[in-house]
């Protein structure tokens, strides 16, 4: 059996048809465009009056005497707190997202 090479085009001219295609591949005028944009966020005016309540709930002081005593505490490894607390307090959380319902009653 004799191969002849029929119907391929010569190396140099496949590269010319790679280089036309590559040129013919532009990016769209529309994607151009949208780089250019920024996102922009406005808020509503009742958004505006809900961030200012918010802001005011916030405790405007801190009681950097406190602070620095309990870094120093925590620091050293002599800050303790009682296990009943903490119980405690896990207990008051788990009601508090249950709204006050056990298991038992949902």
């Amino acid at each position: 059996m004799k191969i002849n090479n029929q119907g391929t085009a010569p190396p140099e001219r496949s590269f010319d048809v790679y280089k036309k295609n590559k040129e013919a591949v532009r990016p769209l005028p529309t994607e151009k465009a949208q780089t250019n944009k920024s996102d922009k966020i406005e808020l509503s005016p009742e958004a505006r009056e809900l961030r200012k309540l918010l802001n005011k709930n916030q405790p405007q002081f801190i009681r950097e005497e406190l602070v620095q005593k309990l870094r120093g505490l925590i620091e050293k490894g002599e800050y303790r707190v009682p296990a009943e607390k903490i119980a405690e307090k896990i207990i008051e959380e788990i009601f508090s997202e249950r709204g006050g319902r056990t298991q038992n009653n949902e």
